[in-house]
């Protein structure tokens, strides 16, 4: 009896797609090759190996990049006084394409996360719970144990509907690492100025927001200020504009020259404040992802904040920041 009799039972799909993984990878068998062995199409091969890759069975590690992106990464360190600069190669030739340009970054800063979240004096981590080239990066951290770390959401994780939001940026991160995961279930973006304060006057509120700020390790998506933004509403978004925003870093709105939109002040989110000033001479890591050549206008704002420690971004829009 071959295995495509046994059904499609969901964990038997796994167990199958791990069996077809190792054939290609390790047994370096054509899918016709396995296809034959295991009794199934060469398509449904295909989407077993995708499955591999999409539950972590299959984890692609690239050592080394070009030489092109190893200059740019020196003159943009230079440039913006960062502890270091990583930068993904194009996977297109189309130099703007978001979705390559999300899976480059984010395979390059699982590596380079995972080397810091692994340091003994990595015992808290604060991160920005979504954002698309974030949630890329956490899926490709390798599987490491470390329980004690604590991690903690940048701003609240709720609609302004008070409709649950998933996160998989803490999802993931969970399953990867077995860290302990703070939430923090209130609305990024309040509805009225006597809900924001009702919240704020939360003891664990404020204390979610509290450990976030005394994190060791800071890691962050740089999302252009856009109407159109996935978490925050129309309205403050185009608000935020009408100020003047440009980027928005850790939950919180900066204008071109880095600094802080003061106009939006009801968004519950970590106190940027008490960062920079406990970030002075970079006794903390911050860690910032960039993809794609259109968000350059955001990527500089986030940067003339002096708060980001370490860039990750794709080659295209390093060329555009050096240029």
């Amino acid at each position: 009896m071959g295995v495509a009799s046994l059904g499609k039972d969901h964990t038997w799909e796994i167990n199958l797609a791990a069996r077809a993984a190792w054939m290609s990878y390790v047994g370096d068998m054509t899918q016709s090759e396995i296809a034959k062995l295991l009794g199934v199409s060469s398509a449904r091969v295909h989407r077993l190996i995708q499955l591999a890759k999409q539950h972590g069975i299959i984890r692609v590690s690239i050592e080394g990049r070009p030489a092109e992106c190893m200059h740019l990464e020196a003159e943009i360190a230079a440039s913006f006084n960062l502890k270091s600069c990583t930068i993904s190669p194009f996977l297109s030739d189309l130099q703007d394409n978001q979705d390559l340009s999300t899976l480059s970054v984010g395979q390059a800063a699982g590596q380079v996360l995972a080397q810091h979240i692994v340091l003994p004096g990595t015992t808290s981590l604060a991160i920005d719970p979504f954002g698309e080239t974030l949630a890329e990066a956490v899926r490709c951290i390798p599987q490491i144990s470390k329980p004690g770390l604590r991690v903690w959401p940048t701003h609240g994780c709720l609609s302004r509907d008070f409709l649950s939001v998933t996160s998989p940026v803490l999802s993931t991160l969970e399953q990867r690492t077995k860290a302990e995961i703070g939430v923090l279930p209130v609305p990024y973006a309040p509805g009225t100025p006597g809900e924001y304060e009702n919240f704020c006057a939360l003891a664990s509120v404020q204390g979610t927001l509290n450990s976030a700020v005394s994190a060791s390790l800071f890691v962050g998506q740089i999302h252009p200020a856009d109407i159109n933004d996935a978490v925050t509403p129309p309205d403050l978004a185009s608000e935020a504009i009408a100020q003047g925003a440009a980027s928005r870093f850790l939950g919180t709105y900066f204008d071109p020259e880095g600094g802080i939109v003061d106009a939006l002040d009801g968004l519950i989110r970590l106190p940027i404040s008490g960062l920079t000033a406990a970030n002075d001479g970079h006794t903390r890591r911050v860690f910032a992802l960039a993809a794609s050549a259109p968000s350059k206008a955001a990527t500089l704002s986030a940067l003339r904040t002096n708060l980001i420690t370490d860039l990750i971004l794709d080659e295209a829009l390093a060329e555009k920041l050096v240029a």
